[in-house]
């Protein structure tokens, strides 16, 4: 499984570069991707959903709406080793997702989508 992930995505960065459109925003168009994944174990899919994530970063690495994906899309990834056996590839897949959260929330910081009673992965103790 851990050959499948790193063969799918090498295939998913040698495609071009996707950013949205105007006027769409990061959730709708990655949402259909990621959640093949999620739902399907279509791992194709997940992996263009990620690829069109790592292209928003790479133009904006503060996108808080690209991180958030990505951190959430992460812990999947870190549920499915730790569901497999896979105790260091786990810790270290949720170690990366709960920064990359860590990322969008202080990149959220005084945005209009940001709410400050959302409690940060250090404040709920994870």
């Amino acid at each position: 499984m851990k050959h499948l992930i790193a063969i799918l995505l090498l295939t998913a960065s040698a495609l071009p570069a996707q950013t949205p459109p105007n006027g769409i925003r990061v959730s709708t168009w990655v949402r259909e991707d990621i959640f093949a994944g999620f739902m399907g174990n279509d791992m194709e899919r997940f992996s263009s959903g990620m690829k069109k994530l790592d292209d928003i970063l790479a133009s904006d690495p503060r996108s808080a709406d690209a991180l958030a994906w990505k951190g959430g899309a992460g812990l999947w990834l870190a549920a499915r080793a730790h569901e497999a056996g896979r105790t260091a590839e786990f810790e270290l897949l949720y170690a990366k997702a709960l920064a990359t959260l860590e990322q969008g929330r202080k990149a959220g910081e005084g945005t209009p989508t940001w709410r400050p009673s959302t409690p940060s992965a250090a404040d709920v103790g994870w």
